[in-house]
C-alpha cells in the first residue's frame, strides 16, 4: 500500500511540479472569497483562491481523461454529469486536492526550516502585486528587467514554487539526506547498466530483395511468399544468409528480383551523419533492437523486402564515475527528496471545510 501511495506521488510531482499553464474553456468561479478556507494540511489552510489556481491547470487533462474513457464531449453540464457513478467535477477537485497537499507539505517542510516566512495565499499575492509593480516602475524609468513585464499568477506561483523546492533539497541533504561519496557510488553500480554505458557498435547483415520490372500482381504475390518463407526462419538460432536466400528463390524460379546482402556497423550511443539516409536509420531502429544471432521479420522498405541479421554487438564500456558524479548526485537528490516528502504527505492530516469545498463548481 505504502508503495503504492509513494507511486501516485511520484506521478504527481512529475506532473505538477511546475504548474504549466494550458487552454481552459472558461475559468472555474467559487461563490466566495478567493481567502475562505476550502481545505486545511496540518493545520495550515488552503485559500479557495489557491485551490482554484491549482484546479485551473488541471481542467484540460480532466476533460481529456474522461473524453478518452467515455467518447464524450465537453458541453453544458459536463462536470455534473455521471459516468459509471463519478462525476467530472468531483475527479478534479480530489486531483486538485491531492497536488495542492503535496505542495503544501513541502512549502510547511521549507518554513519548518527557516527558508520562507509566510505560505499563505495572501502572502504569496502580496509578493506578486509588489513584483509586478517594481517591474512596472523599472519599465517607466526606462530601466533593464528580466522576465516577463508583468507576471501571472500561475507563473509566479511557478517561479517561486520551484526555487523554493530547490532550496528545500539542500537543505535537507544538509542536514538528513548527507550524501555521501560511498552513497554516490552505490547509486551509480546501481544504475551503471541502464544509464551510464556509452553504448554499443551493433554488426549486421540486411538482407534486401529489390524488385526488377514487375507488374504489381507479380510483385504483391512474391512478396506475399516470400515475407511468409522468411518469417518462419527469423528467430531460429543459427540462421544465416544462405537460409534467406533460399527461400527467395523458392518464391520465383526466375527471380525477377536483386538479391542484395549489406554490411551495417552502427552505434547507438551517437547520431551519425550517415543516418540522415533513411534506409540505414531504418535498419538501425532494426539491428538495435535484437541480440547477437538473432534476425529481424521481414519488413518492407520502399519496394525492397528487408531482414536484418544481427551477428556481433561490443560494449563501448562506461562513462567513468567521475565523470557522471554530478548527475549520480542529482538523480539520487531527487529519489531521496521524493521518498522523504511522500511519506510526509502519507501522514499529513488534511481537513476539508466541506460547505465551501461542496459549494466549488467548475
Amino acid at each position: 500500500m505504502a508503495a503504492g501511495f509513494t507511486k501516485l506521488i511520484r506521478q504527481w510531482i512529475c506532473i505538477h511540479y511546475l504548474l504549466v499553464p494550458c487552454i481552459t474553456f472558461c475559468q472555474p468561479l467559487p461563490p466566495f472569497s478567493d481567502t475562505a478556507t476550502v481545505a486545511s494540511v496540518n493545520g495550515e489552510a488552503i485559500a479557495t483562491g489557491e485551490f482554484m489556481l491549482i484546479a485551473r491547470q488541471k481542467r484540460a487533462k480532466v476533460i481529456r481523461h474522461f473524453a478518452e474513457l467515455y467518447q464524450c464531449t465537453y458541453s453544458a453540464g459536463f462536470w455534473e454529469k455521471q459516468f459509471d457513478g463519478h462525476t467530472p467535477a468531483a475527479h478534479l477537485k480530489q486531483a486538485t486536492l491531492d497536488t495542492i497537499t503535496f505542495i503544501k507539505i513541502q512549502q510547511l517542510t521549507a518554513k519548518q526550516n527557516g527558508l520562507i516566512d509566510d505560505i499563505t495565499y495572501a502572502g504569496f499575492h502580496k509578493k506578486l502585486n509588489d513584483e509586478n509593480l517594481r517591474r512596472k516602475n523599472a519599465v517607466a524609468q526606462k530601466k533593464v528587467i528580466y522576465g516577463p513585464v508583468q507576471y501571472s499568477e500561475v507563473v509566479y506561483f511557478n517561479y517561486l514554487f520551484s526555487n523554493l523546492v530547490i532550496s528545500l533539497k539542500q537543505k535537507l541533504d544538509e542536514k538528513i539526506f548527507r550524501i555521501s561519496a560511498e552513497k554516490l557510488r552505490a547509486q551509480y553500480e546501481k544504475d551503471k547498466d541502464s544509464l551510464y554505458r556509452k553504448g554499443y557498435v551493433t554488426n549486421a547483415l540486411v538482407l534486401r530483395a529489390t524488385p526488377i520490372e514487375v507488374n504489381s500482381r507479380e510483385r504483391e504475390d512474391w512478396q506475399a511468399k516470400v515475407k511468409l518463407q522468411w518469417n518462419e526462419i527469423a528467430g531460429r538460432s543459427g540462421v544465416g544468409v544462405r537460409e534467406f536466400e533460399s527461400c527467395s528463390r523458392l518464391a520465383k524460379s526466375d527471380e525477377p528480383y536483386i538479391l542484395g546482402i549489406e554490411q551495417l556497423v552502427v552505434n547507438d550511443s551517437v547520431h551519425a551523419p550517415e543516418e540522415e539516409d533513411v534506409f540505414v536509420t531504418m535498419m538501425k531502429e532494426k539491428a538495435v533492437e535484437l541480440k547477437p544471432g538473432q534476425t529481424s521479420q521481414a519488413f518492407q522498405y520502399r519496394q525492397a523486402l528487408c531482414v536484418v541479421l544481427v551477428t556481433g554487438r561490443t560494449s563501448l564500456g562506461y562513462r567513468s564515475f567521475e565523470a557522471c558524479r554530478e548527475i549520480v548526485r542529482s538523480k539520487l537528490l531527487d529519489e531521496l527528496y521524493l521518498d522523504y516528502i511522500a511519506d510526509l504527505a502519507k501522514k499529513a492530516i488534511v481537513r476539508i471545510n466541506e460547505n465551501n469545498y461542496s459549494a466549488i463548481r467548475f
